[in-house]
């Protein structure tokens, strides 16, 4: 036994004790009175966790299989896949959205920048401040968010089930008869007396516009959520990729295969824009087809396919704060310290305080400003085109929703698919220095500038309308129908010849999109739509469209590695976060809502409804040409002015990432050299 007089003695150096407080007695003996266990097996569980795959416990020896950059790679870009595809979606959508919800171009259009909304809420602090968290579950927790967002914009739907079918099913019954307008499609001698049309407005105001403006509300809501978890991608993927590279020459074809993936997303967006186009948004067959200039596809089942593809992400989240890599640790001993240091270990206001100034370090290099400001006004007028393209399409070479829809599909597949894999290659196997990447820049923005003259001059004429409300012919019909004076409902008669409406070519009777007994046709029968010409100039359009758009997703690599290569290392999440936030405020954000008042701009005649504005029903096609293509023209040519003076200044001064590649490939020689040797 011990003796009670000697003082109890206490291995201080068992790996079981660090950091104890001790008391001592009068007695003289000892007493540990705030053990602080140091738990072996949890720092071991949290070193694993740093460098294996796995979660908490959980880490089996076929998880470290996918333990390598190429796993987070594939990863990566099928989660991006579905995630990227939202607003092109949206934009396969917007003639049907618009004739859903009785929305202008710019309202449609504002729907989509309110996806940037939420980027810019988010985009800087999760740069700034997320860059030393365990970025691949917070990713995944970025995804599982957007996806519930995306899933809940089926409620709009819910909200507002009412289509124009409401209004036109003559085989309804209801004790508001005069809310199937089939007398404005149809030529009769029956005229409702003002309180009919009275009473049919105060229906309409009922039912309708109420509900339309609760499920308008609810897209901008849930869509600014959307930007908000999508944010954080843009940067923290590109930085985890560069620091976790052991050549970041390689860093381009990683970022490479991401893009090629987030680019096939807006592909897939179309192509299954075109499987619900075919499908009426009611899910009730109504005799009819895409071509009736009422039709509304089932926009709604798209969002809840994009929105449980969330489930993609959640492989990242078994993949380690960083990877294993020796390369990657001699790199960052290299760089001098003021260079690479982090703020991990700081606090929330010493962090906050961090922000001004690397900001301020981000913005000292001029040839960043000039690119940056440069690929700004570039978005500002491709987005701005990209969210209406089909329905350019539609309007300008005359195709229904399905084959606009089709051929965005296509189009978009190949060229950005071929694109982002060769400027991913190019940037890694020629290892381009920022004067180079400048370089190929320029050649890319020529190329692209003359598709886009060739496109404006390319697109059907105007179709010929007989019997408008006008003409002389209809004054005449006039006297028989009593039709609505400008209630655009275009049929193809069995003449061949388009007409204003049904009503204004005498048509009595309709019967699943046929309309039959027509007095102004020859022949008596006319079918919904506009008669197809086979506009010849929609082939070389969309060889322009192939070749513009390959060539851009070309320039997509190149740009980012030019956004990283003028950083040091602990600036370059800020300044791929600055980059993302300028990029969204004046390129993403304005796009499409700018866009879609030009689009309205070209607007011959609208939809009223009791007095309301609707959506646009016919354009003039000439001036919609010219307010699409001249902007993206300009744009174009400004861009490639600050790419010139941007190359002029990279000749005369090497970059922080160009001199920092140098003494990594010069110190990975070395230590090769050694381990040979030895």
């Amino acid at each position: 036994m011990a003796n009670d007089k000697n003082p109890t003695r206490v291995d201080l150096s068992s790996e079981n004790y660090e950091g104890n407080s001790l008391a001592m007695h009068e007695d003289g003996s000892v007493k540990v009175t705030q053990p602080m266990l140091r738990d072996k097996s949890k720092e071991a569980l949290d070193d694993r966790e740093k460098v294996e795959c796995g979660f908490a416990s959980f880490r089996p020896n076929f998880l470290q299989r996918f333990n390598n950059l190429a796993s987070f790679t594939v990863f990566c870009s099928l989660s991006s896949l579905f995630s990227h595809a939202l607003t092109a979606y949206i934009s396969s959508q917007i003639p049907d959205l618009e004739k859903q919800f009785h929305l202008s171009s710019f309202q449609s259009g504002f729907i989509i920048s309110c996806n940037e909304i939420g980027f810019l809420l988010t985009i800087l602090l999760a740069s700034h401040f997320a860059q030393k968290t365990h970025i691949p579950r917070f990713l995944t927790l970025c995804s599982i968010l957007f996806g519930l967002a995306t899933i809940s914009m089926f409620s709009t739907f819910v909200v507002r089930p009412e289509t124009l079918w409401d209004s036109i099913d003559s085989s309804s019954s209801s004790k508001y008869p005069f809310l199937y307008e089939e007398l404005d499609f149809l030529c009769t001698d029956v005229k409702l007396n003002k309180s009919a049309e009275l009473g049919r407005c105060i229906q309409k105001e009922r039912i309708n516009y109420g509900k339309t403006h609760l499920a308008y509300s609810i897209f901008i809501l849930l869509m600014i959520i959307q930007g908000m978890a999508k944010a954080p991608w843009s940067s923290l993927v590109p930085l985890y990729i560069d620091n976790n590279v052991s050549d970041q020459s390689k860093t381009g074809f990683y970022m490479g295969f991401i893009f090629c993936f987030e680019l096939m997303g807006p592909g897939l967006a179309f192509g299954l824009g075109a499987i619900v186009s075919k499908i009426p948004v009611d899910l009730i067959d109504h005799g009819t087809d895409s071509n009736d200039p009422r039709w509304i596809g089932a926009w709604w089942i798209g969002f809840l396919v994009i929105g449980f593809s969330g489930v993609l992400s959640l492989p990242l989240a078994f993949f380690p704060k960083s990877l294993k890599n020796p390369d990657v640790m001699l790199r960052q001993a290299i760089e001098p310290k003021k260079y690479r240091e982090s703020a991990s270990e700081l606090t929330l206001k010493a962090k906050l305080k961090a922000l001004p100034k690397s900001l301020a370090d981000v913005l000292k290099n001029p040839i960043y400003n000039i690119c940056l400001l440069s690929n700004t006004i570039l978005l500002l007028m491709v987005m701005g085109f990209f969210a209406f393209a089909a329905k350019y399409l539609e309007i300008v070479f005359l195709l229904s929703p399905l084959k606009a829809n089709i051929t965005m599909c296509v189009v978009s597949l190949i060229s950005s698919s071929m694109g982002t894999l060769l400027g991913g290659t190019i940037s890694s196997k020629m290892r381009l220095t920022v004067p180079k990447l400048i370089t190929l820049k320029l050649i890319i923005m020529s190329v692209v500038l003359a598709a886009d003259v060739i496109s404006l001059f390319l697109g059907c004429d105007q179709p010929v309308l007989n019997n408008p409300p006008d003409s002389s012919e209809s004054k005449d019909l006039f006297k028989v129908c009593h039709c609505e004076h400008n209630n655009y409902f275009p049929v193809c008669g069995s003449d061949g010849a388009n007409y204003f409406s049904s009503c204004h070519a005498g048509c009595k009777q309709w019967i699943n999109s046929t309309f039959s007994s027509c007095s102004a046709i020859k022949g008596g029968k006319a079918k919904t739509g506009i008669c197809e010409d086979g506009c010849g100039s929609l082939y070389m359009f969309i060889t322009m469209f192939f070749v513009a758009d390959l060539v851009m997703t070309i320039d997509i690599v190149p740009t980012y590695l030019i956004m990283i290569r003028t950083q040091y290392e602990k600036n370059k999440a800020v300044a791929m976060g600055f980059g993302s936030f300028v990029l969204s405020a004046f390129g993403f954000l304005p796009a499409p809502a700018l866009f879609g008042q030009l689009v309205d701009t070209a607007c011959s005649i609208w939809e009223y409804n009791c007095g309301q504005k609707g959506s646009c029903q016919l354009y003039d096609i000439s001036k919609l040409k010219r307010l699409v293509f001249l902007p993206l023209v300009g744009g174009r040519l400004l861009s490639i002015a600050l790419i010139l003076v941007a190359f002029c200044l990279a000749r005369k001064r090497q970059q922080p990432g160009d001199v920092l590649r140098e003494k990594i490939a010069e110190a990975i020689a070395s230590r090769n050299l050694e381990t040979t040797s030895l």
